[in-house]
Formats: structure tokens, C-alpha cells, sequence
């Protein structure tokens, strides 16, 4: 959609308008949702400890509507030109569904944040034993805790970057 759109407003306007039409357009995008969804502002590194500390106080529902809408902003942010990384969003929406499986199921703590905060970003970031590493030290897990964490990680390593689907959708988008 943004590649039409660019292409479009390149030939009407011309590089330089359009990059600030674009701009213009996804700031107030990601303005108005961070605005009703403040999970959503920023790249998230704020919000990661609210959702571990604090989000049993919140209902699923929001959570819910606050990952997606963390999606909707991180597409946004990263189509319309803005400048921010990929790990603090995919840590914030793993975060928020490991908190989701702890509010709703009832399962302990470490054996669902844990996963949850580096499951997506195992799928796409290729430091599969690091994202272990790192989300048991932030739980504080024994080895034994961290086996569900390990399967996580190896899982969603081996099944996006292990096979090559995040490459072909990169070269997918250059074309």
C-alpha cells in the first residue's frame, strides 16, 4: 500500500514532498494511537516493564488491542520513514503475549514471560542462545526453568531463520 502510495506521490510531488507527506501522514498515525493505546509509544523499551511488573492489572482485552495496534505503529513507523530498530517493538509484543498466556491461563510467571518476551524476536533476530540468555537473566531462571525458553528460541529460530523465510521476504520487498 505505502509503495503505491510512494510511487504516486513521487510522480504528482516529487521525492522531497512526498518524504514529508509521508512523514506528516504516519507521525499523526502513530501519534493518535499512542494516544488512546500509550502501551504503543515509542519503541517500547518503557513499556516492557510495565507489562511484566504491572500487567496483571490489566485486562486481556487491552492487551489484545495494544499488540496489534503495536503492530499497526511499528509498520507505520517503519514504511512513512521514521527511524527505529527492531528489537525493543518485537521484545514489547512478546512481552504483552507472554502476559496475555499469564493472565488468561493462569500459568506461572517465569514459564510464560520468559518465552513470550524473546519468542518473536527469535523468529527474526539470528542470536537464537543470546535471546535465551537474555530472558533468563531477566527472569532469573535456573536452568530448568529456562527449558521452555530454550524451545521457544530454537523453535522459532529454526523455523524463520533457519529456513530462510525472512531472506526471501527481504528480497521480496527490494524488487
Amino acid at each position: 500500500m505505502t509503495g503505491k502510495a510512494k510511487v504516486l506521490l513521487d510522480d504528482k510531488f516529487g521525492k522531497e514532498k512526498r518524504i514529508m507527506i509521508l512523514a506528516t501522514v504516519g507521525g499523526t498515525l502513530f501519534g493518535v494511537l499512542g494516544y488512546i493505546f500509550p502501551l504503543t509509544v515509542g519503541d517500547g523499551s518503557y513499556q516492557i516493564g510495565a507489562v511484566i511488573i504491572e500487567g496483571g492489572s490489566m485486562s486481556t482485552a487491552v492487551l489484545v488491542a495494544s499488540l496489534f495496534v503495536k503492530m499497526t505503529t511499528f509498520w507505520i513507523s517503519n514504511e512513512t520513514g521514521f527511524v527505529g530498530g527492531l528489537l525493543y517493538p518485537l521484545l514489547l509484543m512478546g512481552s504483552i503475549i507472554g502476559r496475555i498466556f499469564v493472565n488468561e491461563l493462569g500459568w506461572s510467571w517465569g514459564s510464560c514471560m520468559a518465552p513470550g518476551l524473546v519468542s518473536i524476536v527469535s523468529a527474526f533476530v539470528p542470536v537464537p542462545m543470546g535471546l535465551m540468555v537474555l530472558s533468563m537473566s531477566v527472569f532469573n531462571l535456573s536452568s530448568r526453568g529456562g527449558i521452555s525458553t530454550l524451545i521457544c528460541v530454537v523453535t522459532a529460530h529454526l523455523l524463520f531463520v533457519g529456513t530462510g523465510i525472512t531472506r526471501r521476504l527481504q528480497k521480496k520487498k527490494k524488487k
